[in-house]
């Protein structure tokens, strides 16, 4: 018993502020989409960029600087590359069409929902909060499929608004995910170090 909560400990130990940090990020970035209704896919483009930038740095930063070895360490390294490198990318092409803007985010979500869910089926199979990251893989794999089979035919003002408002409407979703996660996970670790101390 002793030796399963250690490694438990040892899995998953100090990632409850980079969750939160995490949460905070996708609500606010949610918010302001939702609240700009009439932002230009252009303007989104930007807006996209600065949160893919900050999302991955912050995720990355929370991995790097925990101290443990952790199983989930590559996925979560990857998961932050990937942002990164979608935000420079989308700030690095502000003229870029309506077909690669959905593109770049279409991919985004998914290559952030298969990391996810690598870190999910990782955590141990007693913390009740894997199913949330499992659940948000999945929510965030459909909507990458949604906006890369989205077809562009339409007029760009109004594909704008929807995209803006289903991608604002994510944002917060996984951001609330994201908090119930963090304080299960808090919850959890408190548990496992009450059991072993």
């Amino acid at each position: 018993m002793s030796a399963k909560a250690n490694k438990g400990v040892v899995e998953i130990k100090g990632t409850f502020w980079g969750a939160m940090l995490r949460a905070v990020i996708s609500i606010v970035f949610g918010i302001v989409l939702i609240a700009w209704p009439s932002a230009t896919l252009k303007v989104f483009l930007t807006v996209f960029g600065i949160f893919a930038l900050c999302f991955g740095a912050f995720v990355l930063i929370a991995n790097l600087a925990a101290g443990e070895e952790k199983e989930n360490r590559t996925a979560m390294v990857v998961f932050a590359v990937i942002s990164v490198v979608a935000g420079i990318f989308a700030l690095a092409w502000p003229s870029a069409s309506t077909r690669v803007i959905l593109a770049i985010v279409g991919i985004w979500a998914i290559g952030i929902g298969f990391m996810e869910m690598v870190v999910g089926m990782g955590l141990p199979k007693g913390f009740s909060g894997k199913f949330l990251l499992i659940l948000f893989s999945l929510i965030s794999i459909g909507v990458g499929v949604w906006l890369l089979a989205r077809p562009v035919a339409t007029g760009t003002t109004e594909v704008a608004s929807v995209v803006i408002t289903v991608i604002g409407i994510f944002a917060i979703v996984e951001g609330v995910i994201l908090f119930a996660y963090a304080f299960l996970l808090r919850n959890y670790v408190k548990e496992l170090r009450r059991v072993t101390a």
